[in-house]
């Protein structure tokens, strides 16, 4: 019976158990392949007799490769590894030392332009890796700035390649990143997307602080602070879906920032644009003698208050004095050198029945014309009378008024 006894060798090949015949004349040739170097034995052994051990030196056979023996590295983006080990073997895993020159080895990694390979020290670039003379093995240290899975390999000629996985993961969190903010009009809901990042750009999963959005638009709805979570289902990093509305026209900043560290906050400038007209605005109208022109500006403007500066509607006058001379009705105009939402009509206004005051009106477009109808006199005391010359050019007082409307037709 042959039996692996001393040094047990799991990549021998030897012959199962053998039994003999009278044919055999107690003798019989079998093969056996080693294939771990060094000193290994081989027994056999039979019921009633005394057991015999073969002891051979076995040594390695030619170098066919060159494989990793440390463990994979699973580093932090921008720290260095523990040392890493590049062996010469033969196609059985067995070291093959260098016998006559040294052997040049190329390192890479397939984060290429992130992964750095250092000698032993850390901190000293390898240049010009190499298995020495007598030796079967490179030491070098690995580090990357790249969080993922990059596969580092050792070449040299003449051998197959030698691979390995290993495994950056993010550094903490050092700066919010913001997206998704577009120059849409006023009052347009809009999604945006927070992530927390690292020094070196990759998200930071592990982020767990809180943020709080701020606005250069006093009017705009932002998110309440949202504090990140981690874990299964949690953002990791991400939050891709809060909620901001922007209501005043021109270039606004939202900005996102963490509230208990001094990281890099986010920021987005955009354009927003007015949105649909939704009211008229009357302006400077003012006390005057009555039958003096007087100029005033319509201009129409969305639910916040910005000029609608796409507004193509026809506006109509109306007035409680009966005598008035108004504008005759106006469809408003864009474009270059256009009306834009606003227009003046120059000394379009005259009141003539006394009591007319400087009233400013707003009406929505698209709204009947006012029906409001001039205030009456107040009665005389008893032995008193109301005299006015139709000349009379006294100021209207706050008592006695008329109101001038503009409508969107």
């Amino acid at each position: 019976t042959w039996q692996r006894k001393v040094n047990p060798q799991a990549a021998a090949l030897f012959p199962a158990n053998l039994s003999f015949d009278a044919t055999d004349h107690g003798s019989v040739g079998l093969s056996v392949t080693f294939k771990t170097a060094g000193s290994q034995s081989l027994t056999a052994t039979a019921s009633g007799l005394t057991p015999f051990t073969l002891a051979e030196p076995i040594a390695a056979a030619t170098a066919s490769q060159l494989s990793f023996t440390s463990s994979a590295p699973t580093i932090t983006a921008g720290v260095t590894s523990g040392t890493i080990t590049v062996e010469r073997q033969d196609a059985y895993g067995n070291p093959v030392a260098v016998a006559a020159t040294d052997l040049s080895v190329t390192l890479s990694s397939t984060n290429s332009s992130s992964g750095k390979f250092f000698q032993t020290d850390g901190t000293t670039p390898l240049t010009a890796p190499k298995i020495v003379v007598g030796g079967s093995s490179l030491d070098f240290k690995y580090t990357d700035t790249r969080a993922g899975s990059p596969t580092l390999t050792a070449h040299a000629t003449g051998l197959i390649d030698g691979t390995q996985q290993s495994t950056v993961t993010a550094a903490a969190a050092a700066a919010l990143e913001m997206t998704g903010l577009v120059g849409d009009p006023a009052g347009t809901v809009q999604s945006v997307r927070v992530t927390a990042k690292d020094t070196y750009g990759n998200v930071a999963t592990g982020y767990t602080g809180t943020v709080q959005f701020t606005s250069t638009d006093s009017q705009a709805d932002v998110p309440a602070d949202y504090t990140f979570t981690t874990g299964t289902a949690a953002d990791n990093g991400v939050h891709p879906n809060f909620a901001v509305t922007l209501k005043t026209v021109g270039a606004q900043t939202l900005t996102a920032a963490d509230m208990l560290t001094s990281m890099a906050a986010a920021a987005q400038v955009v354009s927003v644009t007015p949105a649909p007209a939704s009211i008229l605005e009357l302006t400077g109208l003012a006390g005057a003698t009555a039958g003096a022109p007087q100029s005033v500006t319509v201009t129409a403007k969305d639910a916040y208050g910005n000029t609608a500066t796409a507004y193509t509607g026809t506006v109509h006058f109306t007035s409680t004095d009966a005598q008035a001379e108004l504008p005759g009705d106006y469809t408003f105009t864009v474009g270059g050198g256009m009306d834009n939402g606003l227009h003046p009509f120059a000394n379009g206004v005259k009141l003539k029945t006394a009591g007319t005051a400087a009233s400013q009106s707003r009406s929505r477009p698209r709204a009947p014309p006012s029906s409001a109808s001039p205030r009456q006199p107040r009665p005389c005391k008893p032995g008193w009378s109301r005299r006015r010359s139709p000349s009379s050019s006294r100021m209207p007082t706050a008592m006695e008024s008329t109101s001038l409307a503009a409508t969107s037709t």
